[in-house]
């Protein structure tokens, strides 16, 4: 699913977006992760 939304992001040249998304997602997997 990271590699297909990275393919996405990369397509559409979102690149701030997408770091933007990255991180948001990140802190959400470490919130779950506890």
């Amino acid at each position: 699913a990271v590699l297909a939304d990275e393919l996405i992001a990369a397509s559409k040249g979102d690149v701030k977006c997408y770091s933007v998304g990255k991180k948001e997602e990140r802190e959400r997997i470490a919130k779950s992760a506890r």
